[in-house]
């Protein structure tokens, strides 16, 4: 059996063991957990994907897992929904600029 890839570990890191960290401890109602995983996600480097190009060319800069974990998350819940004008970031984009 070939070995992981340190991208592969990082991606079971960024999608599996922080999501079960946050999730452990909202049911312990513990917030060191939830630290934990905000911990794991600012030392691991961003993934790369279409979706974190695309903020990428819009001028975010896109460093750390959590940077592109709260990006997807941006996309999913406004961008793919078509909310731009319930997004702070759709309405500056969208904005005429002076």
């Amino acid at each position: 059996m070939p070995d992981l890839g340190e991208s592969s570990i990082q991606n079971i890191i960024i999608n599996s063991v922080a999501p079960l960290l946050v999730a452990y401890g909202k049911y312990k109602d513990e917030q060191v957990y939830i630290d934990k995983a905000v911990d794991l996600l600012l030392q691991l480097p961003s993934e790369q994907n279409k979706i974190t190009r695309a903020w990428g060319e819009l001028g975010m800069k896109v460093k750390t897992a959590f940077d592109s974990q709260s990006l997807i998350e941006l996309y999913n819940n406004f961008c793919q929904k078509r909310q731009c004008l319930n997004c702070s970031i759709g309405i500056s984009i969208l904005k005429p600029k002076p």
